[in-house]
């Protein structure tokens, strides 16, 4: 700290996002060392935060006026719980009606913090199938590209061995966004799917009760004939 202020580290977008997110989802607030734990289950491990990222990161998010925090007792102790502000849900917001982008470079971490945002903050499957769309067309474009730039790096003089190497790893690269891509996309068939299944009717026992009657007036009327006997 220095003459009274926090000192400022450059917070990505992305990172800065998906933390209003999750805040976003929980109204009555969240501390920090319980969001750091929701947010490594959300993200299936993705993001591990080094020590004392979130709580950093936090106050600098309250700084910007994207959250905003308390003091409240638990089990006796005093834990201050942040909540997100209406200027930070808006800035989320935002970010996630804006198309994703469409530059040539990868972007898989970036889209997996997306995807985590998507996820916390409830919004439509379709929207993010959007972002999958746009990013698949991006990546086989490049790896067509890249294909047609190793089919000309041959020979064994000079630099084509070390561009060979370099276009190989940029070429990993796109193969993973495009690998993760697909995981997204199952992730959101699996989740249609489910949507899908709660608005499905139950299905009609009728026949079962009805067969269930018919045998019960079976039994009962055997009884009374043996009774009569």
């Amino acid at each position: 700290m220095k003459n009274g202020r926090r000192r400022r580290i450059p917070v990505r977008e992305e990172v800065r996002c998906t933390l209003i997110a999750l805040l976003a989802s929980e109204p009555d607030g969240v501390h920090a060392y319980e969001l750091d734990r929701r947010l490594r289950v959300l993200s299936e491990g993705f993001w591990t935060p080094y020590s004392g990222e979130i709580s950093r990161t936090l106050h600098q998010l309250e700084d910007d006026g994207d959250i905003s925090s308390r003091w409240q007792l638990e089990d006796g102790r005093p834990k201050r719980v942040f909540t997100a502000t209406a200027h930070g849900a808006e800035r989320l917001d935002g970010w996630l009606d804006a198309e994703v982008s469409s530059e040539p470079r990868p972007l898989h971490e970036r889209l997996w913090y997306r995807f985590v945002a998507h996820r916390a903050r409830r919004r439509p499957a379709a929207e993010m199938a959007r972002d999958v769309h746009v990013r698949r067309r991006v990546c086989l474009e490049e790896l067509r590209r890249l294909e047609e730039r190793l089919a000309t790096a041959v020979g064994s003089e000079g630099y084509a061995p070390f561009v060979r190497v370099a276009l190989r790893i940029r070429e990993l690269d796109w193969k993973t966004e495009l690998g993760f891509l697909e995981e997204i996309q199952r992730e959101l068939a699996d989740a249609t799917e489910r949507s899908a299944s709660e608005r499905r009717p139950a299905p009609s026992n009728d026949g079962a009760v009805r067969e269930r009657d018919a045998r019960r007036r079976r039994r009962d009327s055997g009884r009374r004939e043996s009774a009569l006997a």
